[in-house]
């Protein structure tokens, strides 16, 4: 009676630690797995940092390398789309920026005045083919202004400077000379309308208008193995040398729309260069934009870096 007690006993215990040690190891044995279902919950509410520790080398191991992977990958790709979102906003801002600074720096009214009141002179000295090639050129340099949020060739914004330029020549006659030297090889080439435009502009208001004698611009085309490069030299007043290094500095960086708005005061006066090489970098990328070279009382060369192809 005694043994068949102890022999019952002793059957229970080990069905009891059987039981025991089956349920630990059925635990240790899915813990993995759990973690990983935890963790697809934690990526079902947007937490996307999740990564499952891998301790082993078998199939719950290998389940949870490819987890860590796919949300790895997952992070990446939002990653790279809210960079690409952020990059078209900026860009769309910053055309838009440019199509109202155009307007109000060229559209104001003693630009037009002074357009008209030049027009208006030609007629009164009876020169009709003058007075109708402005008007033809203002005509067209309106029209090319109201589409800076476009993609255009090289073509048409070349066309663009010859009115605006057209214009200014008609106004200050012999005072000023030109010449748009861009090799037609590259005349397809596409770029953010309102590119090299605004360089021009700048060159005459910052270099020429304040320049005694004759202002001379040109506007030419150069390229390496890798590069193509767009020139607007001109013989205005020329920049100091610590402004010089400064507004290089600053063409260099990537700045933001919120960093441009801090732009030291001292190059606000520039800040359609900064603009347009903002644009630049975002639609080529940073290794693209605009440097300058220049002299005091002997001019300024703005030079324009873009993909050859």
């Amino acid at each position: 009676m005694v043994i068949r007690n102890t022999t019952i006993i002793l059957a229970l215990l080990g069905t009891l630690l059987g039981i025991l040690f089956l349920l630990v190891f059925i635990q240790n044995f899915f813990k993995p797995l759990f973690a990983i279902v935890h963790s697809m919950k934690q990526v079902q509410n947007g937490y996307l940092s999740v990564q499952v520790e891998v301790k082993n080398q078998d199939e719950i191991g290998y389940l949870a390398k490819s987890f860590n992977k796919m949300v790895r990958r997952i992070q990446e790709t939002l990653n790279k789309n809210t960079q690409l979102i952020k990059e078209v906003y900026e860009m769309k801002y910053l055309q838009k920026e440019a199509q109202y600074n155009n307007l109000c720096a060229q559209i104001k009214p003693h630009f037009l005045y002074n357009t008209l009141n030049t027009i208006s002179l030609l007629i009164k000295c009876k020169q009709t083919d003058e007075a109708i090639q402005s008007i033809e050129k203002l005509s067209y340099f309106l029209r090319g202004i109201m589409n800076s949020d476009k993609i255009i060739t090289l073509k048409s914004e070349l066309d663009i400077i010859d009115s605006y330029l057209s214009i200014l020549k008609a106004r200050y006659s012999n005072n000023l000379a030109y010449e748009i030297n861009v090799s037609t090889e590259y005349y397809d080439y596409l770029i953010p309308a309102l590119t090299l435009q605004p360089l021009v502009e700048n060159a005459i208001i910052h270099g020429c208008e304040v320049k005694r004698g004759k202002s001379k611009i040109l506007i030419n085309s150069s390229q390496d193995k890798d590069f193509l490069y767009l020139n607007i030299i001109d013989n205005g007043i020329g920049i100091e040398t610590d402004k010089l290094d400064m507004l290089n500095t600053e063409l260099l960086k990537n700045i933001s729309l919120y960093e441009s708005s801090k732009i030291d005061d001292q190059i606000t006066e520039s800040i359609g260069l900064i603009n347009v090489n903002k644009r630049i970098k975002l639609k080529f990328g940073d290794a693209y934009g605009i440097k300058l070279y220049s002299s005091v009382s002997e001019g300024t060369h703005v030079q324009l870096k873009l993909p050859l192809t």
